[in-house]
């Protein structure tokens, strides 16, 4: 005999708390996450050669693969300067030697945590303990971020600009309108805060959270996302010209943040799986086929799970102190 609900809204609302405990149990979450992502190589593994794809990764030899790691590696220290840059913004002033072992500490959490913002909440402890404000210190770490978003949009248009007719008009429209999205929203960002500071529940946000906008910030960290993000897709074209696959640097201005961005969605571990979906997904327009889009995203990552393990080197060399207490006070010019 069937049982009627006596009250639907309640029942949904009981259904989606059960979900959300389900979603809050790490152990459940990871092994999740590993199922989707078995998922997704599986689908992948079945689409290829498996022999052509390790001919091509052979063909590539070991000069391509450790000019790419010093490249990535190179941007890294970009970014660290542009971390620095947003440190600066707020007066702190912190060693770029100092910030550098810090951020690529992070880079090792990132990969070899289950999550990809691990190493962001290990630099926010890290910065937070040093300038004795861990606020202001997620608020440089939050940016960090953000400017690498805006310089993808960035990247994005210009490479869409130049290959529009290559891409599908859904596609075309899809990744123009989410890049100016972001781009309007920033651009508009001053505005933005004034109204949301305006509302009661919004005067606990630290003042400080606009001072990345101010103009000397803004173009100097804008600058060193774009460097970065220019060195990211060098990796990518370094792979490319040693694998003898014909795509112009301009394409993988499109291919390589839309990439980045559909591998953040966190349904499987460091977007594996994702990543090279995509990858397959918007170089098959450029004529590239699927072990060689496969092959490209699997030496990218590759190249990023050294950087990692180069960080955590580099981590494992701090001081004990360091590690846990992140050293001696640095003060505030304020």
């Amino acid at each position: 005999m069937r049982h009627s609900i006596k009250n639907p809204i309640e029942y949904a609302r009981s259904s989606i708390n059960f979900l959300f405990r389900l979603l809050r149990n790490k152990k459940l979450t990871v092994a999740l996450k590993v199922f989707i992502t078995a998922l997704f190589l599986s689908f992948l593994l079945l689409r290829i050669d498996g022999s052509r794809l390790v001919k091509i990764v052979q063909k590539i030899g070991f000069l391509p693969w450790a000019l790419a790691f010093c490249t990535y590696l190179t941007g890294q220290t970009v970014s660290t300067k542009r971390w620095q840059i947003l440190c600066q913004a707020l007066n702190y002033s912190i060693p770029f030697r100092t910030l550098w072992k810090y951020y690529l500490t992070g880079c090792f959490f990132n990969l070899f945590l289950p999550t990809s913002v691990g190493g962001d909440t290990v630099k926010t402890i890290m910065l937070g303990t040093i300038t004795e404000n861990f606020t202001e210190s997620f608020y440089t770490v939050l940016w960090d971020r953000l400017f690498g978003i805006v310089a993808m949009g960035l990247i994005l248009l210009s490479g869409v600009a130049v290959h529009h007719q290559a891409l599908p008009s859904f596609v075309d429209a899809i990744l123009v309108a989410s890049s100016l999205f972001f781009l309007i929203a920033y651009t508009l960002f001053p505005i933005i805060w004034h109204m949301i500071t305006a509302f009661p529940v919004a005067g606990r946000i630290n003042s400080s959270f606009i001072k990345f906008w101010q103009p000397g910030c803004l173009i100097r960290a804008l600058t060193a996302s774009l460097g970065f993000h220019t060195l990211w897709i060098s990796v990518h074209f370094i792979f490319a010209r040693a694998a003898a696959l014909n795509i112009p640097f301009t394409y993988l201005m499109v291919a390589v943040p839309f990439a980045s961005v559909i591998s953040t969605i966190p349904v499987t571990i460091h977007g594996i799986g994702l990543r090279e979906g995509a990858l397959l997904y918007i170089l098959e327009f450029a004529g590239i086929d699927a072990e060689e889009s496969i092959v490209l995203g699997i030496l990218t990552y590759s190249v990023m799970l050294a950087t990692g393990a180069f960080g955590g080197l580099v981590y494992s060399l701090l001081p004990v102190e360091t590690r846990i207490m992140s050293g001696s006070k640095i003060t505030s010019g304020r």
